[in-house]
């Protein structure tokens, strides 16, 4: 294969691969597993946020951070053991 011009643009051209399915377990476990939507991630982002800006502003915007992000994460973490059940 000769080195490219200078000025001239190399093409490659698209090949044909073929995917052989895994052994053992061809078609078992098809498509991808995804936990259920919850609101509990957001809340917990916002209630950490909020307690982040009490410590710049004042630290009376922190509580209801604080308190938010403990029932968030109590509401979350109870989630995910309803769920494994």
């Amino acid at each position: 294969m000769s080195e490219p011009q200078a000025g001239t643009v190399s093409t490659v051209e698209p090949q044909e691969v073929e995917v052989q399915p895994e052994a053992g377990g061809a078609g078992a476990h098809e498509g991808i597993h995804l936990p259920p939507t919850s609101v509990w991630p957001i809340t917990l982002a916002f209630a950490v946020t909020l307690a982040a800006s009490g410590l710049v502003f004042n630290w009376i915007v922190s509580l209801p951070g604080l308190v938010l992000f403990i029932w968030a994460l109590h509401g979350w973490a109870q989630e995910l053991l309803d769920a494994s059940h």
